[in-house]
């Protein structure tokens, strides 16, 4: 069996998922502290400004989210 670093490993669970449907497009890795998740059994995602984005369930409550959610873009028209 291969010994894999955590971003090796994530890398091959993306490509399952992203190119050979091995694995379901609902995994997700925390890029707070790298725990692998469900999307829709908790965790979320922050998609707007620099990185993190995503946040597994433990991680919600993290510095680094309640930073991200005081960054979001207004989405008001002017």
């Amino acid at each position: 069996m291969p010994k894999l670093t955590s971003d090796q490993a994530w890398t091959v669970v993306w490509y399952l998922g992203s190119q050979c449907w091995q694995v379901t497009d609902r995994v997700e890795r925390c890029e707070v502290c790298g725990c692998l998740y469900h999307t829709w059994q908790g965790g979320g995602c922050l998609d707007y400004g620099k990185s993190p984005y995503n946040f597994c369930e433990d991680c919600l409550s993290s510095d680094e989210y309640a930073a991200k959610v005081k960054r979001k873009p207004s989405n008001e028209s002017r």
